[in-house]
């Protein structure tokens, strides 16, 4: 049987989650459906890369990531935004990563953000503003960019 310890260390290394009580039955739950078939045994070395193919991998990390966003999320982090736009703006522009964004309202609240600030009306000053996650099913609500009223 695979080490769960070593299999969530290769996680953590590989993806970055880090994974804890709330979700250990999923990784269980995920070894032995892909372990039941294969002859492992515990004297071997296993290179979790060769062993797992990246479709079975990314249906468990879609399963781990945590799948909460919505627009105007946070307040503390919507002033440390607008703080930290009003000190670096420049004419140069302003490159923005909204990392582990789910399906993008964090982003989309970013230009909400920059629009009431008058920013993205000065058309001399370049924007970007780039939303990242790991998890396919909500790349592909991202995608799609269709939001409910929630």
């Amino acid at each position: 049987m695979i080490d769960i310890n070593k299999f969530s260390e290769y996680l953590h290394n590989k993806i970055g989650i880090i994974i804890d009580s709330k979700n250990i039955h999923h990784v269980k739950d995920f070894i032995q459906k892909n372990t039941a078939k294969k002859e492992i045994s515990d004297q071997i070395e296993i290179s979790f890369d060769d062993f797992f193919e990246p479709k079975i991998l990314e249906l468990l990390i879609n399963k781990l990531t945590i799948n909460e966003t919505y627009f105007f999320r946070d307040s503390t982090h919507i002033d440390f935004i607008k703080d930290f736009v009003k000190q670096n703006i420049s004419k140069k522009g302003l490159i923005i990563w909204s990392m582990g964004c789910s399906s993008g309202e964090e982003a989309y609240t970013i230009a909400l953000i920059l629009k009431d600030m008058g920013i993205l009306d000065q058309k001399n000053i370049p924007i970007k503003i780039y939303g990242f996650d790991i998890n396919t099913n909500f790349l592909e609500m991202a995608r799609k960019s269709i939001y409910s009223s929630w």
